[in-house]
């Protein structure tokens, strides 16, 4: 059975109570990917190789090293720069020892069912060569965090 067999197969299954055209537009986006990956003929290993790279790119991570070479970097303030291959990479006064991670933390204040970012306490330093990581670190903030 091919991939795109067993998807359309498993999709065919999910009995949604409240079908929307989101959904049915993303089964048809899934469909036609799970078609062109059955056409290269891939086996189990090279799609989940080539899955480990579709996600660091849908999520724009780099495939290799940063490593904080000039050219990597877009001036967007006076004295801040990010990087331009990992969105979420900065540095101050074109020094590469202030470099961070804008996103190296994500916090919840109600048991994980939403995330977000504290402009200061996110940030994780990095040092180059740096492969950021698939996704951040998750803290679940405690009653006594959130006062």
């Amino acid at each position: 059975m091919t991939m795109f067999a067993y998807t359309k197969q498993e999709l065919s299954r999910i009995n949604d109570p409240e079908p929307s055209e989101t959904k049915d537009y993303l089964n048809a986006c899934l469909l036609d990917l799970m078609e062109i990956i059955s056409q290269q003929r891939h086996t189990p290993r090279s799609a989940l190789e080539l899955l480990s790279y579709m996600r660091r790119l849908v999520r724009f991570k780099p495939l290799t090293p940063l490593t904080g070479e000039e050219s990597e970097w877009a001036t967007v303030f006076d004295n801040k720069q990010q990087n331009r291959r990992c969105f979420s990479i900065f540095r101050l006064n074109g020094d590469n020892s202030t470099a961070y991670d804008s996103e190296g933390v994500l916090f919840s204040d109600d048991d994980g069912q939403t995330w977000f970012t504290d402009v200061e306490k996110s940030k994780i330093p990095v040092a180059f060569p740096y492969v950021p990581p698939n996704s951040p670190m998750h803290v679940v903030l405690n009653t006594e965090d959130k006062q």
